[in-house]
């Protein structure tokens, strides 16, 4: 070959090598989802800012603001590099964190053109390797385990949610037929109130009169004799009282004085007498009428109650509805905490009275309806000087219902999580499922 053909064949690698032809070299530090955008002759940041040759992608100097143009290197310090870690999961870091000899990516691939020399204790040969081995298949195969395992209790949790659906499913269907019959049981409790108040109402008043004639015809009988008393003192003769020494005196006005404070006890009624019989029948309506609001009244807290229990949201498949009436404990070193599903949560120290830290109400609780995953218990006692105590509890999939995790990140908020089955859901079986399905990279 002559030196122009050899000048020439220099040119044109040189223009192939400057033009800014696509280079894969260039994908380093870039997620498979941003792959599409660093393709082609040229390259326009992701803001929009610039549109620069391909060849200016990772070539260590910052172009972009967005610092899209370099994210396999550091040169920008608000870039981003995507670790691919194939097998295992890709995460994005900050591009300053690329070959500064710290192994952030299982793959290695932040740190892949950093190498050490190792020393063969057998030679005096040194092995030169990378300086972050790739590690994601140890990582995977751990992963991997914890995600069979997180499988493993969500389907068996499922089974559990099931069995308590089912079951609130005919308890709830038992209260609502109760509601039914206790609200049919309140009419006829109130014609029955009527009666009784009729009863007793008429035995009241013909006791009232038959009263009321006695006790004249008593006045008459106690004037009258008065009267013949008063007719008879006249006839007799006057007698001279004899005189007595003060002190005596005294001492008579003093006995006659005590023996009018004594009452003088009434003689009893005949029971069978008028009167009696009828103050024997007011007294048996009085009690009867009692007895029938009694029920009314017990009637009326049992509608209540059965509507108010009906009303709760328990659940898109009333899963919850098992804890109803239920009380969990978490247990540490200065209180004992506990939480009653739907009804209210206090703190118990080791000795002494509980404080309560808040109550179930429905509209504090918007976020349950949404989600079933949080609850909030607000209204407690105050505290010195702060505010009301308030507890949220998160809830979560476990194979039993435990109440654990108590903390006050606030002062007087407290929160707790509790594990239940009834957090186990489909939605998330499918997830996991998913996630241990094959792995495929698309670059």
């Amino acid at each position: 070959m002559n030196r122009p053909s050899l000048f020439i064949l220099l040119i044109l690698l040189a223009s192939v090598l400057c033009d800014g032809t696509f280079d894969k070299t260039k994908l380093k530090g870039v997620s498979p989802q941003d792959a599409k955008l660093y393709k082609g002759s040229q390259f326009t940041c992701k803001d929009g800012s610039k549109t620069l040759a391909a060849s200016y992608i990772n070539d260590d100097y910052c172009d972009c603001l967005d610092g899209s143009d370099e994210p396999g290197t550091s040169a920008c310090p608000n870039g981003v590099f995507h670790c691919r870690n194939i097998g295992y999961i890709g995460i994005d870091i900050p591009s300053s964190r690329v070959g500064d000899r710290i192994c952030d990516c299982c793959d290695g691939s932040d740190e892949r053109d950093v190498k050490v020399a190792t020393k063969n204790w057998f030679s005096t040969d040194e092995t030169i390797q990378p300086l972050c081995p790739n590690s994601c298949g140890n990582l995977a195969r751990i992963w991997r385990q914890e995600q069979e395992q997180q499988l493993a209790l969500h389907q068996e949790g499922l089974e559990v949610r099931a069995k308590h659906s089912a079951d609130a499913l005919v308890a709830l269907d038992s209260h609502r037929q109760e509601l039914e019959q206790e609200k049919s049981k309140a009419a006829a409790l109130e014609e029955e109130r009527i009666g009784a108040q009729g009863r007793h109402s008429t035995a009241e008043e013909q006791e009232k009169l038959v009263q009321q004639v006695q006790d004249k015809i008593k006045e008459e009988e106690e004037r009258v004799k008065a009267e013949q008393e008063a007719e008879a003192q006249e006839t007799l003769p006057q007698e001279i009282e004899p005189t007595l020494p003060v002190e005596e005196v005294e001492e008579e006005e003093e006995e006659e004085e005590e023996e009018e404070d004594v009452p003088t006890p009434e003689p009893e009624e005949d029971d069978n007498s008028e009167l009696g019989l009828l103050k024997k029948a007011t007294k048996k309506f009085r009690e009867e009428l009692s007895e029938v609001e009694n029920r009314i009244r017990d009637n009326k807290r049992r509608v209540d109650e059965l509507e108010e229990l009906l009303r709760t949201d328990f659940g898109t498949d009333n899963q919850f509805f098992y804890m109803k009436g239920q009380c969990y404990e978490a247990d540490t070193p200065e209180y004992i905490y506990e939480l009653c599903p739907f009804d209210k949560v206090t703190q118990k120290p080791k000795s002494g009275s509980p404080t309560s830290l808040g109550t179930w109400s429905k509209e504090g609780n918007t976020e349950w309806t949404q989600t079933h995953q949080t609850m909030m218990y607000t209204g407690g006692v105050r505290c010195w000087g702060g505010p009301d105590r308030s507890a949220k509890i998160t809830l979560y999939c476990n194979r039993e219902t435990k109440l654990s995790d108590v903390n006050e990140p606030n002062k007087c908020e407290y929160t707790m999580r509790l594990g239940t089955p009834a957090a186990c859901s489909p939605a998330q079986v499918e997830i996991l499922k998913k996630s241990l399905s094959p792995v495929h990279d698309e670059l």
